[in-house]
């Protein structure tokens, strides 16, 4: 049987599970083009349309980044949710937590619908060809003016959600980080009174098994067979037993006890409930180590004493 790890991470694994998701939050954009009446200079006509030109450019930019964004915040909300289920599952309450996730995933639509409709007006791209250059310049301003307000609102929503989810969480890890230490502790005691239980059973069974290789053992002796070696290998193999017996004894000792935790296998120390496991622990990989070494050095010692002693059939009578 594998041995068991009590490390499982102490499961602040499951609670650093959860760290939103680095979203690459992009500044606030600010209208690249102001409304007002144009100069009739060609020159700064043309300088006007590249600065439009220019905006065009950057908020497409702008929208693919926060596309990149809104995934992340997605992403991060699932994390969040896998993180409340675990902690429902051992019975730590999530009230707080399934309320500031709920808030977010609203403030993650609204932001989603800013989003969309920066999409919508560079997607239609008034005053704008499918390049960005510009054929009218009052309403390229007008795009760029709607567009930006749009990708502004969704950034801006979207980090304050940030914010506050991951203010609400960071309290209440803080909060129940005792809690998910202990149901750890109550795990690993209960998975190792499971591995007590079928360690007896197996220690039974290799009772039984020198007791049917003594058998064979007398047998072949009265046959008239060498069963010297065979012998010793039983008999070293009946001290490994019995060694591998006195180590499985003190951790049976050792859960019997259950220093650290009450008689429901709740804890009510953590730092006596860690000892109790580790020492429990080590004495039942002790003995699980004895039994498999036991088990394969006889398994030799019967293969090896095949060999020298092969089965004569008799030769029938003519």
């Amino acid at each position: 049987m594998n041995k068991i790890n009590l490390t499982q991470k102490i499961i602040l694994a499951g609670i650093s599970l959860l760290t939103i998701a680095a979203m690459v939050f992009l500044p606030t954009y600010s209208v690249f083009a102001q409304s007002g009446t144009p100069t009739p200079n060609s020159a700064a006509k043309e300088d006007d349309n590249q600065a439009l030109t220019n905006a065009c450019l950057r908020a497409h930019e702008y929208l693919s980044a926060q596309a990149l964004n809104l995934q992340l915040a997605d992403n991060a909300a699932g994390k969040a949710q896998d993180l409340i289920s675990k902690a429902l599952a051992k019975g730590i309450d999530i009230t707080a937590l399934q309320s500031a996730l709920d808030a977010f995933k609203a403030q993650l639509d609204a932001a989603k619908e800013s989003h969309q409709a920066a999409q919508d007006i560079l997607s239609a791209h008034n005053g704008f060809d499918a390049n960005c250059k510009v054929s009218d310049r009052a309403a390229a301003r007008e795009t760029v003016r709607t567009a930006i307000q749009a990708l502004n609102n969704a950034h801006d929503t979207l980090r304050q959600a940030e914010r506050d989810l991951r203010s609400i969480l960071q309290q209440w890890r803080q909060e129940n980080k005792v809690k998910f230490q202990d149901a750890v502790l109550e795990k690993g005691l209960a998975a190792e009174q499971k591995w007590l239980a079928e360690q007896a059973a197996n220690l039974t069974a290799k009772e039984q098994l020198i007791t049917k290789a003594q058998d064979l053992i007398n047998k072949a002796q009265g046959n008239g067979r060498d069963v010297g070696a065979l012998q010793k290998a039983l008999d070293e193999f009946k001290t490994q037993i019995a060694g591998a017996q006195t180590s499985h004894d003190q951790a049976a000792s050792l859960l019997a006890e259950h220093t650290g935790f009450d008689a429901n296998g709740k804890v009510t120390d953590a730092s006596a409930a860690r000892q109790t496991l580790k020492d429990a622990r080590q004495s039942l990989s002790d003995a699980h180590n004895t039994i498999r070494q036991a088990a394969a050095y006889l398994r030799e010692a019967i293969r090896d004493w095949r060999t020298a002693n092969p089965v004569v059939k008799a030769t029938p009578k003519p």
